[in-house]
């Protein structure tokens, strides 16, 4: 499980401390530093999300897959899809939703933003089913050997 708590203050920027901050923007999962290379690349078909809400509003989720373009040297978003996730009043007896991401393929890096009332809040996720887009043996002799 993976939690992810909106930072605040001044300091609202990538985690310090990173030998690869600034490699991947808040919220985001990632090939970070190797996202040029498509060896890194992924496929992310569903996970489990929560949010910090114990209601009454629901959570609206947004998760956007970023895909490496070699024009602009950069990761652009390249599929976006949202959900709503229920509150979990008292947060007595939660459990995480299951989202399906259709079309999150060839992927560098996929980040999730969440809100409850346009308000940024903290989000929870589990189980992500995920796997290499490129499962050439080249690709996989690389990824075992840049340990």
């Amino acid at each position: 499980m993976a939690i992810f708590i909106p930072p605040t203050g001044l300091n609202a920027t990538n985690a310090n401390g990173s030998p690869d901050a600034g490699d991947l923007t808040l919220g985001e999962f990632g090939a970070g530093p190797r996202a040029a290379d498509s060896a890194f690349h992924f496929n992310v078909s569903s996970a489990y999300i929560a949010c910090d809400n114990s209601g009454p509003d629901s959570c609206n989720a947004t998760v956007t897959g970023l895909a490496w373009n070699q024009t602009s040297q950069q990761e652009i978003p390249s599929i976006t899809q949202s959900f709503e996730i229920p509150p979990c009043p008292g947060f007595v007896n939660c459990s995480l939703t299951r989202v399906d991401l259709g079309g999150f393929n060839g992927l560098s890096g996929f980040s999730i933003f969440a809100q409850v009332a346009n308000r940024t809040v903290m989000w929870f996720i589990d189980e992500i089913e995920v796997d290499w887009a490129n499962n050439t043996c080249a690709a996989g002799l690389e990824r075992q050997m840049s340990r």
